[in-house]
């Protein structure tokens, strides 16, 4: 299946989980029902999401890194977020997937022994749940069961997640800031989080 520009997206039911750090998970980690988005403030569709698992090397993530570093994509994600994706280079990604486009994501990378997750995002104009399900996939399938003590850098509105799920913020002396995506852009305070495997 072609998108704009001739580039190749995943059609219903061709996307296929690769291998990784997790090799043996399902295919499709995720697959919600047809939803009347009723009740959340958005508009009355019908839609379905894939929560897929990518690791660097196969033709989907090839996919992924195309689709998030083209234009506007690239750029709106950095106004917001701080983060592109090839920094860090060879993170891999929990993904949802609606449409054939990619719409919310989490990233992660070992880094020795140490975990970093990153590169957090929801595409603007979609709901923001999606960003909920695409972090609960990658606490479930990587934190939780790499078990590796784990480190991320987030501005405020992902924090309760995370501290729901053990996360808690470092007290270190730069452990907090506040950043800009532009010289003359708005400020972004943001936060480290740690989280640490659980005794035995």
């Amino acid at each position: 299946m072609e998108g704009r520009n001739g580039a190749a997206t995943p059609a219903k039911g061709e996307i296929r989980f690769e291998s990784g750090p997790l090799q043996g998970d399902v295919e499709q980690l995720e697959c919600s029902p047809p939803c009347q988005g009723g009740g959340r403030g958005f508009k009355s569709r019908r839609y379905r999401v894939n929560i897929v698992h990518l690791t660097p090397g196969g033709y989907w993530y090839r996919w992924l890194a195309d689709a998030l570093g083209a234009e506007p994509l690239r750029s709106q994600w950095w106004n917001d977020a701080e983060s592109t994706v090839d920094d860090p280079a060879g993170a891999s990604y929990l993904v949802a997937v609606e449409g054939g486009e990619p719409v919310a994501w989490a990233g992660y990378i070992v880094d020795g022994d140490t975990l970093r997750c990153c590169n957090n995002y929801v595409r603007r104009g979609r709901n923001p749940d999606l960003y909920a399900r695409v972090y609960a996939a990658r606490h479930d399938l990587v934190v939780t069961r790499l078990g590796l003590p784990a480190v991320t850098y987030l501005f405020a509105q992902p924090i309760g997640l995370h501290k729901a799920d053990g996360w808690v913020e470092d007290t270190g002396p730069d452990a907090h800031g506040v950043s800009r995506a532009h010289p003359d852009g708005e400020d972004h305070p943001w936060w480290r989080l740690l989280w640490t495997p659980p005794a035995g």
